[in-house]
């Protein structure tokens, strides 16, 4: 799953390497993407773990936790990586753009 987010972070990394507008488009997908795993798949785990109740009265926290933990740490490693490509990727606009209001 990872690899494959990589692997998209790269293709929107490079297919926005020609002009500020693309970069942006790119940049905002990205942040789409991020928010859309928050709100789709996080805050839902996040909601099921709370609803599991007091983490002292839990006869078995373990259970509770690796119930959840492994699909939630897989989408937050997509999450984390989606939004540093979109942040590297912000930084590169931020560049063409300085550079290309320097020759106007």
């Amino acid at each position: 799953m990872a690899a494959g987010a990589v692997g998209v972070g790269r293709f929107v990394f490079h297919i926005s390497c020609g002009g500020t507008r693309d970069g942006v488009a790119a940049v905002f997908l990205l942040y789409a993407l991020a928010f859309a795993i928050t709100m789709g798949i996080s805050v839902p785990l996040n909601e099921e773990l709370a609803a599991a109740g007091d983490p002292g009265a839990i006869s078995d926290p373990g259970t509770v936790r690796a119930a959840y933990e492994d699909v939630w740490v897989s989408w937050n490693l997509v999450r984390t990586l989606a939004l540093t490509v979109a942040l590297a990727r912000l930084v590169r606009v931020l560049i063409v753009h300085a550079r290309l209001a320097g020759r106007a």
